[in-house]
């Protein structure tokens, strides 16, 4: 079962930079478009256009808290880094700064080199998880020439909510399956015209009336005929959430990031955590907030204790509920920082 936290702050505002799969309303990013089902892969091939800067944007989810990932991709032009052709693995504050406007290279954590007596057309990059964080992996095209490319992983699970890549090992449906399926479409598209048609002569009463009627019930009949003659594009595009209080679920063995700016330059910076269930001593033990530079965040490892690293972590508070944790620093400037909310207990 997650764990609810909730955390206010004072003199300080909170950006949410991080998609996590909980339903949480205000801690993660909002995604204005149309759901989408989730593909998975550990092999996948796409194809990125030359002469357009272009991206692919996919999942990373580790298979275990701490895993030992390969990324390998295959491209079909030779000397592929050298023509502009790569990948880069972005941890959640890397996906901020690439949103922001840094570039993508400058913000991953893990990026494609050659393969050790590999062709030129191969890279390959071998990082550790941090827990169970979810990755970004970008696949990028800066060269002039369209151009293939295979990828695949160890130790995670590629995700594509978009279909911009696809699985190569995937079986291919026949042309006689094809035709089979598209003549039952067919036929049960003339059936239901037919049934139309005669209802339409049956009941001239019910057409008419539900013409004349312009009411709101009849708004959405007609957007969602629309939109299905004519799909707009789907965005996959985060959008960032501003807050100063929020509350979210933690599963066990999680990490959530979150972008921080103070509202004042060199300001005093409170943070305040409820933990629920409050009666859960090890959850209470092994949930806490912890604030550090944005800019030290990419030198954690899996082996790094929070604790060691933070400039601020939560403590208990004198005369206050046992669920209860106040962390507080002195900015420097306006930051940025992270705040890393972590849930290390095994209860479930």
């Amino acid at each position: 079962m997650s764990k609810l936290y909730r955390k206010r702050l004072i003199n300080a505002l909170l950006l949410a930079i991080m998609l996590v799969a909980t339903p949480v309303s205000i801690l993660q990013a909002a995604n204005n478009s149309a759901p989408t089902q989730q593909t998975r892969y550990t092999k996948v091939t796409g194809l990125l256009p030359g002469g357009q800067f272009a991206k692919i944007w996919l999942g990373l989810e580790p298979n275990q808290p701490n895993a030992s990932i390969r990324v390998f991709a295959e491209w079909d032009q030779p000397n592929a880094a050298a023509n502009g052709l790569n990948f880069f693995v972005l941890d959640p504050v890397g996906l901020g700064r690439a949103q922001a406007g840094t570039q993508v290279s400058s913000a991953a954590v893990a990026g494609g080199n050659p393969v050790f007596q590999g062709s030129d057309n191969q890279m390959e990059a071998n990082f550790n998880a941090f827990g169970l964080t979810n990755y970004t992996l970008v696949v990028v095209n800066d060269s002039n020439m369209d151009a293939n490319f295979t990828i695949s992983v160890d130790g995670a699970t590629i995700i594509d909510d978009s279909d911009q890549v696809v699985n190569p090992d995937a079986p291919v449906a026949t042309a006689e399956a094809t035709a089979e399926g598209e003549t039952t479409d067919d036929a049960a598209a003339a059936e239901e015209g037919s049934t139309a048609d005669a209802e339409a002569t049956e009941t001239p009463a019910a057409a008419e009336t539900t013409t004349a009627e312009a009411t709101p019930e009849s708004t959405p009949a007609a957007t969602t005929e629309a939109a299905a003659s004519a799909p707009a594009a789907v965005s996959t595009t985060p959008q960032v959430v501003r807050e100063t209080e929020m509350e979210g679920d933690l599963a066990p063995d999680t990490i959530h990031y979150l972008g921080l700016e103070t509202s004042e330059r060199d300001a005093t910076v409170e943070l305040e955590m409820g933990v629920n269930p409050a009666d859960n001593s090890e959850v209470l033990r092994r949930t806490n907030v912890f604030v550090i530079p944005t800019d030290e965040v990419a030198r954690l490892s899996a082996s790094t204790r929070l604790s060691d690293v933070a400039i601020a972590a939560g403590n208990r508070v004198f005369g206050g509920a046992s669920n209860e944790r106040k962390a507080s620093f002195k900015a420097v400037g306006t930051g940025p920082y992270t705040v890393l909310v972590q849930n290390t207990s095994q209860d479930v």
